[in-house]
């Protein structure tokens, strides 16, 4: 074989979600912007973990954002022990097993 043919990166849809897996980590800090996310829209979330963990996401968010359970927008059942939002980003204390929130900024 000579030489290498790229056929480039191909694009994928913009997903404003965010999907975690942690094994053996209790703590964790995402920087929202540098993974491309964005707190005006709906954001998706989901954290699948051996145990509890605690998840700080850097990112603003407008004062009227709320957060949800569940993995669709809008989001079901609010998850007010969970997560816990700020203009300066969300801190989810997310239990053992996979779980998903919904960060709706609610304008």
């Amino acid at each position: 074989m000579r030489g290498t043919d790229w056929d480039g990166v191909r694009a994928t849809p913009s997903r404003n979600a965010l999907s975690l897996r942690l094994d053996n980590v209790r703590r964790a800090h995402v920087d929202g912007r540098r993974a491309g996310l964005n707190g005006g829209r709906c954001l998706r979330l989901s954290i699948a973990s051996d145990g509890p963990a605690l998840v700080r996401l850097t990112l603003p968010f407008p004062a009227t954002a709320l957060a949800h359970s569940g993995s669709s927008c809008p989001g079901g059942a609010s998850a007010p022990r969970q997560v816990l939002l700020t203009r300066g980003g969300a801190t989810i204390l997310a239990p053992s097993g996979g779980h998903s929130w919904v960060i709706l900024p609610n304008d």
